[in-house]
């Protein structure tokens, strides 16, 4: 049984608003939300796409050569290649697990890297495993991305013709962003103001505008930039607390929702850079000289 769709969407603000509006998504977009879930295993997806080609008609896909289901047999044909190849004892190879990049160990065996991982704390954390043949460095075989124990995907250098087209497609879904709402993209960390859905391509030779969407960032000396991002699916409403020059963002943000006037807006922008610059310099003095020369200096030291 197919999990709820829901599952595979990696905005939890997305997955909601859609379930209120009751969008019936089709069988190519669930194709596509599930491909691009970093939430779902390998094996799940394998799961979701058996049950769509069980369970609905096959149907032309747009830029492509192959059906919808084609495309999916073969994507899945392809991810089990790549999995018999990384898994496979080989003589001479060995494995790499890496964390961000940071390497976590050396192992003879994929299942030995699970081991190192665990042994690291690291099971509920995306890391990648990659083989290696110690007579040819130029002897390719797929990196895997892994999670709780369990490959989630592959890396870009594993790529096929088929990833391709899921990499081309922009899933175009209801969104429930209005102007400026303060988004994030997943666990990147970087924030947004969103402005409104991208209805042309912002370049001439870029072709993609399903999925794309404007927004403002704000760099820290106060700068506002116009943004163009190209997958709203990671998108999710920002409930954290603001930081620092992120206090911007709440003031651009309400000044686009009517809530206060330009002269605030930017009379408070102007306070938050001069607290952040000051908040640094005391920072810098009170790592430089004790309580009793900041005093004498004049500073109020109760203040910061």
């Amino acid at each position: 049984m197919l999990k709820n769709i829901n599952y595979f969407i990696n905005s939890s603000s997305i997955a909601f608003h859609i379930d209120c509006i009751g969008y019936d998504l089709t069988p190519v977009q669930k194709a596509g939300i599930i491909y691009s879930s970093n939430k779902a295993s390998l094996s799940e997806k394998h799961e979701a796409w058996q049950e769509i080609i069980a369970t609905t008609e096959d149907i032309p896909l747009k830029g492509s050569d192959y059906t919808l289901h084609e495309i999916l047999k073969k994507q899945m044909a392809a991810d089990n290649r790549c999995i018999d190849k990384l898994i496979k004892d080989d003589e001479n190879t060995f494995y790499i697990c890496q964390h961000r990049w940071h390497n976590i160990g050396f192992c003879k065996s994929f299942e030995e890297c699970f081991e190192m991982i665990n042994k690291n704390h690291l099971t509920l954390e995306y890391c990648s495993i990659s083989k290696i043949d110690i007579n040819n460095d130029k002897r390719h075989f797929p990196c895997a991305d892994v999670k709780n124990n369990r490959i989630m995907s592959f890396s870009d250098g594993s790529t096929t013709e088929y990833d391709y087209w899921f990499k081309q497609m922009y899933i175009d879904l209801p969104i429930p962003f209005e102007k400026g709402d303060i988004i994030c993209m997943g666990d990147k960390g970087e924030l947004f103001i969103f402005v409104k859905r991208q209805e042309e391509p912002p370049f001439a030779d870029e072709p993609w505008v399903e999925g794309s969407f404007v927004s403002y960032i704000i760099d820290e000396t106060g700068c506002i930039n116009t943004f163009y991002e190209y997958d709203f699916i990671n998108a999710e409403y920002f409930g954290g607390e603001f930081e620092g020059t992120q206090r911007l963002l709440m003031a651009l943000s309400n000044f686009l929702k009517g809530k206060i006037d330009g002269i605030l807006y930017s009379e408070a922008s102007r306070l938050i850079l001069a607290e952040e610059e000051a908040n640094n310099i005391f920072s810098n003095l009170y790592n430089s000289y004790s309580n009793k020369e900041l005093r004498f200096a004049g500073i109020r030291l109760s203040r910061y």
